[in-house]
C-alpha cells in the first residue's frame, strides 16, 4: 500500500485555520476536519500563532511567555468579575428603588 505524501499547508492557510478556529467558537476537533487537517496540527498552529502574538521577535524566555499567558488569563478573569458586578448592582439598585426611583 502506498500512502500519499500530504502537501504542507502555507502560512498564510495556517493563519486562516486559526483564525476561523478563534472566531468560529467550534472545536479544534470540528475545525480540524473541516479543514482536512489533523487535530494536533491545528492546535499546534493555534499555539504557534499564540506564541508569535506574545513574542513576535522571539526574544522572550519560556517563562516570560508563561507569564505573560498566565497574566492575560486573570486580567480576563478580573475583567469578568467586574461586569457580573456592575449587573449586580444594578440589580439591587433597581430592586431597591422600585420601578420610578424611590425607596
Amino acid at each position: 500500500m502506498v500512502r500519499e505524501r500530504k502537501r504542507r499547508a502555507t502560512p498564510e492557510e495556517r493563519a486562516a485555520a486559526v483564525a476561523y478556529y478563534r472566531s468560529s467558537g467550534r472545536s479544534a476537533d470540528k475545525v480540524a476536519a473541516e479543514w482536512g487537517v489533523a487535530t494536533r496540527t491545528l492546535e499546534k498552529w493555534i499555539a504557534d500563532a499564540r506564541r508569535a502574538e506574545i513574542d513576535p521577535g522571539g526574544s522572550m524566555t519560556e517563562a516570560q511567555r508563561r507569564e505573560i499567558l498566565r497574566l492575560r488569563g486573570e486580567n480576563a478573569s478580573l475583567q469578568r468579575e467586574v461586569e457580573f458586578l456592575k449587573k449586580a448592582g444594578a440589580f439591587f439598585r433597581d430592586r431597591d428603588h422600585g420601578p420610578n426611583g424611590t425607596r
